[in-house]
């Protein structure tokens, strides 16, 4: 897993991610995956701009890294 400081702390428009994700994160009220670490799943579920696209490429991301645990332990 890499540092979860160096991690959560980065901008999205500064992490590998598409064009679409860091829009709609933007959207979301998100700069930062620390941003997004605040909510638990189901918050982010309930999130009036939430869709599995976005989510999707969230935990594509953070599995890619073995990091998925993040949005449960952050």
């Amino acid at each position: 897993m890499e540092n979860l400081n160096l991690i959560s702390s980065k901008k999205i428009t500064n992490l590998i991610f598409s064009d679409y994700f860091v829009l709609h994160s933007n959207k979301m009220g998100f700069t930062t995956l620390a941003d997004i670490f605040k909510y638990d799943v189901t918050t982010l579920m309930n999130h009036h701009l939430f869709n599995y696209k976005w989510f999707g490429e969230l935990t594509d991301f953070l599995d890619e890294r073995n990091a998925i645990k993040l949005l449960i332990d952050y």
